[in-house]
C-alpha cells in the first residue's frame, strides 16, 4: 500500500483478525530515493527517455470519460534534479500525492513548496499524504497533519491513507471529510484502503477512494466487486506496482475495463515501490495505451456517431482496431448505425475479427443450410462453427441453420462472448446477479460470467437490483462497449 510498513501485505488488517499496524514500526520510506536511483533517474531524464503515461478511455459500468494518473511522487524533489519537473510538465492532469515526511513534517520545505507550485502551474493537482491507522489513529494527530499541510503547501487536497474498511469507521471518516472540505469545498479527499471494502460506503466521505493497490499479477485476476464498477469511475482509483513492460498494455487495458477513472502503473517493486517512476516512462504513451487505445479521436470516425455519445470510445475503439468500418458513403464519410441490431452474420465477423483475423480457410461445404459459400461473412460464421462458438439450430435431418440475418439477442450474445473467451472455468452463484434472469434460464452461466467480469452490469434500479433484458437485441453502440471489455480477456 501507499503504507507505513516496510512488508507487503494484500490489505488493511481485519480488526477481527490483526492488530491495527504499530505506529513504532518503521514505515516504508517517504524521504528521497536512493542517490544511485536518482542518478539512474535523472539520466533518463536528460537522455530524453521520460514522458507521461496519460490514459483516457472508457469503463466497465459506463463510459469512463478520461482515466487520470494518481501519482504517488514519494521522491525527493531535489533542485539538481529534473524528476518532479518533467512528471508535471509530462503528467497533465493527473493528481500527485506528496508526503515530504510520512505526512507534512514538523517544519517547512522550500523544495516541497517549489514543486507543488510549479506543478500547479503545469496542471496538476497535488493531495498531501496522511496516514490515519485504518481509525485507530487518535482524529487530533490527524487532523494537525491536516492543517500543516494546508499551513505550509498549497495543496488541493489530502490522501488519507490506511483508510478503514470498517463500515463502523464511517464517522471517523466523516469527521476527516468535512474538515478537508471546511479548508476548502472545492478540494479533493482520496482514500486509500488499498482494497476494497465490501460495500461503497466510503464513497459518502471520499471523493475518490483507491480499491485496489497490489501487483500487476495480483490484478491479472482480481475480481472487481460489483459496487466499484457500478460507481461514477470518476470515484475509483487503481495502483498497480510490479507491472514489467510486457504486462503494461493488459494492465492498463484491465484498469479501463475495471472503471478505475484514476490509475497508476509501475514498474518499481516492493518495499517501496513508488520511490521513482516508472522505467517505461520514456515510451511512446499510445505504446503503452491499452488495446482500446483510450485516446479517442476528437474527430468521430462515423457521421452518424457524435463525439459526446455514449459509448463512443468504443465504437471509435471499433474503427481504429479494424472490427468495424461501418458503411461508406460516396461523399468519403462512413456511418456505424449506432442504434440498429446487431445481425448473426454481423456478429461472426466482429468476433472474428477480434480474435485477430486467424488464419483460416473456410470449407466448400457450408456447415449450415441457410449459409452459402458465397455469401457476405461466410469464412467469419463458418469459423465460428469450426471453433464452437456457435453451433446454430440443429434440424431433424441432420442438417444445421445459421439464421444470419436475425438479430442477436442478448442472452445469445452473452454465450457468444463466453465461448470466444475459450470458456473459462466458471460456477455461475446460486443468486443471479440480474433480477430478470433466472438461474435456471438457458445461458445463465454466461451472462452471470458476464456481470462478474464487468462486461455487462445491465441496468440499475432504485431498488438496488439490475437487470440484463436477456430477449432484447444488443446494438451495435453497446457491441461496442462489450468487445472492447472482453478484449483484454483474448
Amino acid at each position: 500500500m501507499c503504507s507505513r510498513e516496510l512488508h507487503e501485505h494484500p490489505g488493511p488488517p481485519s480488526r477481527a483478525s490483526a492488530p491495527p499496524p504499530d505506529p513504532r514500526s518503521p514505515r516504508m520510506s517517504r524521504t528521497p530515493s536512493s542517490p544511485r536511483a536518482r542518478r539512474l533517474a535523472a539520466g533518463a531524464l536528460a537522455a530524453g527517455l521520460l514522458a507521461p503515461l496519460a490514459v483516457t478511455g472508457a469503463g466497465a459500468a459506463t463510459t469512463t470519460g478520461a482515466q487520470h494518473q494518481l501519482i504517488p511522487a514519494y521522491f525527493y524533489p531535489e533542485p539538481a534534479d529534473d524528476l518532479w519537473p518533467t512528471m508535471c510538465s509530462t503528467a497533465k492532469s493527473s493528481t500527485v500525492i506528496v508526503n515530504p515526511h510520512n505526512g507534512p513534517g514538523a517544519d517547512y520545505d522550500s523544495d516541497y513548496a517549489r514543486v507543488i507550485d510549479d506543478c500547479r502551474a503545469a496542471g496538476q493537482k497535488l493531495v498531501g499524504y496522511v496516514h490515519t491507522g485504518y481509525a485507530d489513529r487518535p482524529l487530533s494527530e490527524v487532523k494537525a497533519d491536516i492543517d500543516r499541510f494546508y499551513r505550509f503547501y498549497a495543496v488541493q487536497g489530502i490522501f488519507l491513507d490506511e483508510m478503514s474498511n470498517d463500515a463502523a469507521d464511517r464517522d471517523y471518516y466523516r469527521q476527516l471529510h468535512d474538515h478537508i472540505k471546511a479548508q476548502n469545498a472545492g478540494h479533493t479527499v482520496v482514500g486509500n484502503p488499498g482494497a476494497a471494502a465490501s460495500s461503497n460506503w466510503q464513497l459518502a466521505v471520499t471523493d475518490v477512494v483507491v480499491v485496489f493497490e497490489n501487483t500487476a499479477a495480483v490484478y491479472d485476476t482480481w475480481v472487481a466487486p460489483s459496487w466499484t464498477l457500478q460507481a461514477p469511475s470518476g470515484e475509483i482509483a487503481h495502483l498497480v506496482h510490479t507491472t514489467s513492460s510486457a504486462q503494461r498494455d493488459r494492465t492498463a487495458h484491465l484498469s479501463a475495463q475495471r472503471n478505475a477513472g484514476h490509475v497508476f502503473l509501475t514498474d518499481d517493486v516492493m518495499a517501496n515501490p513508488w520511490d521513482t517512476l516508472p522505467g517505461y516512462w520514456g515510451t511512446d504513451p499510445g505504446a503503452w495505451a491499452p488495446p482500446g487505445d483510450l485516446s479517442s479521436p476528437t474527430t468521430s470516425p462515423f457521421a452518424d456517431v457524435a463525439t459526446a455519445q455514449q459509448f463512443y470510445p468504443e465504437m471509435a475503439w471499433m474503427a481504429d482496431r479494424g472490427i468495424s468500418t461501418g458503411w461508406a458513403l460516396s461523399d468519403g464519410t462512413s456511418l456505424y448505425r449506432p442504434f440498429e441490431a446487431v445481425n448473426r452474420d454481423a456478429m461472426a465477423a466482429f468476433l472474428y475479427r477480434l480474435a485477430g483475423s486467424p488464419a483460416y480457410t473456410a470449407p466448400p461445404t457450408s456447415p449450415f443450410k441457410d449459409v452459402a459459400t458465397t455469401q457476405k461473412f461466410y469464412k467469419e460464421m463458418a469459423w465460428l462453427a469450426e471453433q464452437g462458438i456457435s453451433t446454430g439450430w440443429a434440424h431433424s435431418d441432420g442438417t444445421r441453420s445459421y439464421r444470419p440475418f436475425e438479430a442477436v439477442n442478448r442472452d445469445a450474445m452473452a454465450a457468444f462472448l463466453y465461448r470466444l473467451a475459450g470458456s473459462p472455468a466458471y460456477t455461475a452463484p446460486p443468486d443471479s446477479p440480474f433480477k430478470d434472469v433466472a438461474t435456471t434460464q438457458k445461458f445463465y452461466q454466461e451472462m452471470a460470467w458476464l456481470a462478474e467480469q464487468g462486461i455487462s452490469t445491465g441496468w440499475a434500479h432504485s431498488d438496488g437490483t439490475r437487470s440484463y433484458r436477456p430477449l432484447d437485441h444488443i446494438k451495435r453502440d453497446a457491441m461496442a462497449a462489450f468487445l472492447f471489455r472482453l478484449s483484454p480477456l483474448l
